[in-house]
């Protein structure tokens, strides 16, 4: 976690799960200050304050620091789960999402990795 300072998101450690919108807050590694997306979540933990050499890229309603990037180096994080599939869906969020949360979570998780992928493409 890079020296990140990271602890529970409430201090009863209340569970957040389901989709979560975030909006990012710099231009860097394909993201565009301003852009609003949707990632699943199931999160107790949260980084509480940022490790040396790192940005804020993005915030949402229940997180602060949604998502971080490292100044220099090729690295950057959400606290949702970009990776989540169908699978991950079924045995770690407990609450039903309606089909338009789940698109909005799986479009959101693409476009991380298809942020990601484009930012390497160019090495």
């Amino acid at each position: 976690i890079f020296g990140a300072q990271v602890d529970m998101v409430t201090p009863d450690n209340k569970l957040f799960e389901g989709t979560r919108e975030l909006e990012i807050l710099v231009d860097q590694f394909g993201f565009v200050k301003g852009e609003k997306f949707e990632l699943f979540i199931t999160h107790h933990y949260e980084v509480k304050e940022l490790p040396e050499n790192f940005v804020h890229l993005a915030q949402s309603k229940d997180c602060f620091y949604d998502g971080i990037a490292h100044k220099n180096l090729p690295f950057f994080s959400f606290q949702g789960h970009p990776e989540a599939s169908q699978d991950f869906i079924n045995h770690h969020i407990e609450q039903e999402l309606s089909a338009e949360k789940l698109k909005a979570g799986f479009d959101g998780g693409h476009k991380v990795f298809k942020n990601f992928i484009e930012y390497i493409d160019k090495f």
